[in-house]
Formats: C-alpha cells, sequence, structure tokens
C-alpha cells in the first residue's frame, strides 16, 4: 500500500496548507472543485469459476500449480477520478473476498483470501500545453493485436483473453510531449514491480521511449527499451486502414538474451533441467506478429492473426522440456530420493517466462456486439502449429438495462499431456455478474 500512503499524505498535506492559507473559504472553494471536477464509477463483480485440471507430468496430482478447480468471488471495484485546469487524479482501490477448493493427491482444501489492495493510481501534471508528467500505479497497455503485444515490454498479459480480470499493474513515471496531434513522444521509467509478478522474482528497472504516430488512415510506433543500462529491446507495431471494413496490422520486437528458462542437457538423475541460457550481450530474437480483420455489413468483425514467437522452444527443446517433465513426475510418484529435485523442476516448468511455449500460432476470432441489442460475443480459436494443440475460447456478456450484466468466459483447452495446451488444464468455465452503480 506505499502508492496509496503517497496518494493520502500528498492530499493531507494539500488540505492542510489550503486551511491555514485560507481557512473556510478555502476549505469551501476546494470542496465546490471537488464536487464540480471529480467523478467516481463502482462496479461490484461476482463469479463461479469452474476448471478442469489435465492429467500431465506437467502438474502431477495438481501438486505443482495447485489450480483451484473451483473458485467463487465477490470483488468490488471503484474508480475515483479528479480534473482540474492542470493536474488528474486518479485511484482505483480494491476489495476482494475469494473461496478456492483445489483437489490435490485425491484431497481437497478449502482456502479463503480476503484482499484490500490499491490496483491503480495516478497523478498527472500539466505542465505546458504539450507536455504532461505523470506518476502512479498502471496497467500500460497498447497495440492492436489480439493474441499478445510483442512491443509492449511491461506487460505479457495484454488482458483480452478474459476482460472480467484486471492485470496486476505496475508503477511508473512518465513523461509525454504532444507537440502536434499527429505525434506524441514518451519517455516511460518502471521504478516499481507494483502488483505485477515476474517470473524468477526479480524486478529489473526499465526504461522506455516511445514515439507514436496517429494519422487518418494509419497508425503507428516505436518503443526502444533499456534495462541493465543497455538496449534490451526494439519493438513497434503499425496498423493501416485499408477501407471502412478492412484493417491490417504488424507488430514485432527484438529481445536482447530474453531472461527465459530453457531444457539443458544434465547429469542429474533428471537428464535435464532449466536454466537461462548464457548469452554474450549481443544475441537477439526477434518476434512478428501479422493480422487482419475485417468487418462485415451485417455486423460481425472477423480476425486473423499470425505469429511467429522467436524465444520460443523448437522441437528438440521442446522434447527435451516434457521428457523433464516426465522424469520429474516419475520421481514424485515414486517416492524416489530425488523427488524434491523433480519438484523443483517442476515449478521451474510452471511458468518459464515464455509468452508462448512453441513458435508458431494462428489464431481466429469472431465478433460480434449488440446482438438484439443486448448481447456481445466473442469467439477466439488459437492453434498451436508447432504441436498440434489448440484453446477454444467464448466471451459472452449479456446486458440487463443500464446497470446490470451477465457474463460467461469459457475456456476448452484440446492436446496430448505434452502439448502447451493440453498439459495444465481441459477446460474453464467462468459464470457471474457484474453490477454498475
Amino acid at each position: 500500500m506505499p502508492a496509496a500512503r503517497t496518494l493520502s499524505i500528498a492530499l493531507l498535506m494539500l488540505l492542510i496548507g489550503a486551511a491555514r492559507a485560507g481557512a473556510e473559504g478555502s476549505l469551501a472553494s476546494l470542496a465546490d472543485s471537488i464536487e464540480r471536477n471529480g467523478s467516481m464509477k463502482v462496479r461490484a463483480l461476482t463469479f463461479v469459476t469452474d476448471t478442469g485440471v489435465a492429467d500431465s507430468t506437467r502438474n502431477p496430482d495438481n501438486r505443482i500449480m495447485a489450480i483451484p478447480h473451483l473458485t467463487t468471488a465477490l470483488h468490488l471495484r471503484p474508480d475515483l477520478r479528479l480534473d482540474t485546469d492542470r493536474f488528474t487524479f486518479l485511484l482505483k482501490p480494491r476489495a476482494e473476498i475469494i473461496r478456492q477448493s483445489i483437489t490435490s493427491m485425491s484431497q481437497e482444501d478449502q482456502r479463503w483470501h480476503n484482499h484490500l489492495y490499491i490496483q491503480e493510481w495516478l497523478a498527472r501534471w500539466q505542465a505546458t500545453e504539450s507536455l504532461y508528467l505523470s506518476y502512479g500505479r498502471e496497467n500500460l497497455q497498447w497495440g492492436p493485436a489480439g493474441l499478445t503485444s510483442l512491443s509492449n515490454p511491461f506487460f505479457a498479459d495484454n488482458g483480452k483473453s478474459n476482460p472480467k480480470l484486471e492485470v496486476d499493474a505496475m508503477d511508473f513515471a512518465r513523461v509525454v510531449w504532444v507537440p502536434n496531434p499527429a505525434w506524441s513522444v514518451s519517455l516511460i521509467a518502471n521504478t516499481s514491480q507494483g502488483r505485477g509478478k515476474n517470473f524468477d522474482g526479480h524486478f529489473r528497472r526499465s526504461y522506455a521511449l516511445k514515439a507514436d504516430y496517429t494519422g487518418s488512415e494509419s497508425y503507428g510506433s516505436l518503443i526502444l527499451t533499456s534495462r541493465d543500462h543497455a538496449l534490451d529491446q526494439i519493438g513497434g507495431f503499425f496498423g493501416h486502414t485499408v477501407s471502412d471494413a478492412l484493417l491490417v496490422y504488424w507488430e514485432g520486437a527484438v529481445q536482447r538474451n530474453p531472461p527465459d528458462l530453457y531444457p539443458e542437457p544434465s547429469s542429474d538423475p533428471l537428464a535435464y533441467h532449466l536454466e537461462q541460457e548464457n548469452g554474450s550481450g549481443n544475441s537477439w530474437t526477434g518476434s512478428l506478429l501479422a493480422g487482419t480483420s475485417y468487418t462485415l455489413a451485417s455486423g460481425p468483425t472477423l480476425t486473423i492473426e499470425y505469429l511467429f514467437y522467436g524465444p520460443g522452444y523448437n522441437h528438440n527443446q521442446a522434447r527435451q522440456f516434457f521428457s523433464l517433465q516426465d522424469n520429474a513426475a516419475a520421481a514424485i510418484w515414486a517416492g524416489r530420493t530425488y523427488a524434491s529435485l523433480g519438484s523443483q523442476e517442476l515449478g521451474l516448468s510452471a511458468d518459464p517466462g515464455l509468452r508462448f511455449l512453441r513458435r508458431n500460432y494462428l489464431m481466429l476470432q469472431f465478433v460480434q456486439t449488440d446482438i438484439a441489442g443486448t448481447i456481445d460475443l466473442t469467439l477466439r480459436f488459437t492453434d498451436n502449429l508447432d504441436d498440434g494443440s489448440s484453446r477454444l475460447s467464448c466471451i459472452g456478456e449479456w446486458y440487463l438495462g443500464d446497470h446490470t450484466q451477465l457474463f460467461a468466459v469459457t475456456t476448452i483447452d484440446n492436446g496430448s499431456h505434452d502439448s502447451e495446451f493440453g498439459s495444465i488444464i481441459d477446460y474453464q468455465a467462468m459464470l457471474g455478474v457484474l453490477y454498475y452503480f
């Protein structure tokens, strides 16, 4: 809660200063300004999630990932905003009550979690007509792609696979210069991990220079990222409106020595272990996504995306990765002396730091909004072209009046136990109600 304390202290000092300077008149003026320029939106969200855990050696008996097979949750999400002539303040506190049922080794465990935290907050100052300075906890997202935003060095999850769950935000300082309506330049410093997660537990402060162009028919961005006092990633995206119905776009990035985990032959009983590749500092890996979307006259939008993900495993690495899983799981099931080593390696394999496990993917998407004036529907099919596994997702939203929405988010994975979409879950179904205050 340090960010919340910082913002609260700043606001308290502002109030104390106002009281000392002008007493009742100043406070009355401040209260009137808040009433005129402030806003608050509140969402209450309750849902139930049923998950079918895959029977695989990557997560034997659900011992490693402890995936809940049933989750019941209540989320309260107020969003507060205050705008003045030069300043903008945002505050998004969150309250959650979560009950999870986890089955592992044929035993069921009931867990309750109560969370109270600040999801996002922001203080922004317009220093001049074209210069903005801000600091806060944000979920910075950009790019046109549905699968992932390759050019975003801060967030691997773009939040589009399940819009009902919020992406954990991180702390940023930003300077934004807008010389004209078509161009903007941003300096971004990721100063703290905030609520974000890092697969290896080590936060590395990073900096980005982002240049954006928005024209009448085209838009694009170039992002240069620095970590460890060196250029770490070059990314960008570009989109072009061919016609009122047709949009084409590209997004890509090249990375210096991605800090991901790869299988390596080992002399230990598991035959392999996961470790970061040793890079010389000049080893670069590239990724590219190409997509197009077409909106039919009847309303639906059809999208197709192809992704080449350079850091993903090639055929030999994937074979070694799943051989490691098989050997580790066998050691755990047999209770061998090196079972703890097997648990350690499986814990690492649960999140090796990769956005995708393999390299080649195809995504097809169908979106239809305003069906009968009340329903939005998204269907998405993602195919791993390397191992043949696939994921089918459906997001349905049904609006009941101005304040209530029923929703369902369903995912069905298909593949063998030694494939990306066949080794963790078989299905997941989320049903819930969203209420707007």
